[in-house]
């Protein structure tokens, strides 16, 4: 008997994660060419080093899901932050920015929906993640201290305030619809479009060729969908269906994210500020 049974308005939100969230990834591979991986040969390394950097997270999460959980959750507070600070060259406003960003977009969804949201975590690692539900509170009154700063680092500097408010704004969103419904919203109509816009840009000033962005993010994304409807005709055979479709869009986050993340925040963000 499965713990959740997902509602339209949850399938709609998730359908949006896979078909509008999930292509931002597949910009990788023009961010890659951008970074200088043009040649053949080159190329063909940095895609062999994402596939096995995503194949050791599926495996290292099928032997530890509980960590894997917890270190997605910590990722992705850093990935989403570090995206919606953009290029603040102050290292500590974009440290602080980043932290209350991606803090109240992940934990603000846990705090408000806490029990709906263990639920979840509960088909992503097993029943044990409840021994940590008590932490969600402290976590979250964590970020509110970040938040906290962010302010005052607005009076100081008021460009910032743009910006800023798109952290109460999240919150009320969280606050009111259902996490995997706030999560997408966040996820598609701010991380995504956000993400393309700045990758564009940047890809603008070195003269790609829009056609051949178009097409690899294509493929990528196609590749993307035809191995997560593999997972999740395998994990059918074994789970219900709400847990077979939970584990294969964030596992596959997961497993994405990672290696995304390394590409955009170790090497693409650095060169991209020294460029603005």
């Amino acid at each position: 008997m499965e713990l959740i049974i997902l509602t339209p308005i949850t399938y709609f939100a998730l359908f949006a994660i896979v078909v509008i969230g999930l292509p931002h990834g597949s910009l990788d591979g023009a961010i890659a060419s951008f970074l200088g991986f043009k040649s053949i040969k080159s190329f063909s390394k940095f895609l062999f080093l994402y596939v096995f950097i995503s194949i050791v997270v599926i495996l290292f999460w099928f032997y530890y899901p509980l960590i894997s959980l917890f270190l997605f959750l910590f990722i992705s507070i850093y990935h989403f932050g570090s995206c919606d600070a953009g290029t603040i060259k102050n290292k500590f406003n974009r440290l602080i920015m980043s932290i209350a960003h991606g803090g109240s977009v992940v934990l603000g969804v846990v705090y408000f929906h806490k029990f709906t949201s263990f639920k979840i975590f509960e088909y992503l690692s097993g029943p044990d993640v409840y021994l940590f539900i008590h932490l969600a509170d402290y976590f979250f009154y964590l970020i509110l201290l970040f938040v906290c700063i962010y302010f005052y680092l607005c009076l100081k500097n008021n460009h910032l305030f743009k910006k800023f408010m798109e952290i109460p704004l999240m919150l009320l969103i969280a606050y009111f619809a259902h996490p995997l419904v706030s999560f997408s919203i966040y996820f598609c109509c701010i991380h995504t479009p956000r993400h393309i816009i700045d990758v564009i840009k940047n890809l603008k000033q070195k003269n790609f060729n829009y056609k051949k962005i178009i097409l690899t993010t294509i493929i990528f994304t196609m590749l993307s969908w035809l191995l997560g409807l593999i997972g999740y005709l395998y994990l059918l055979t074994n789970s219900g269906n709400s847990e077979s479709i939970l584990k294969v869009i964030f596992i596959g986050l997961a497993a994405l994210t990672l290696p995304h993340m390394i590409l955009v925040d170790g090497f693409y963000k650095p060169k991209t500020r020294k460029l603005n």
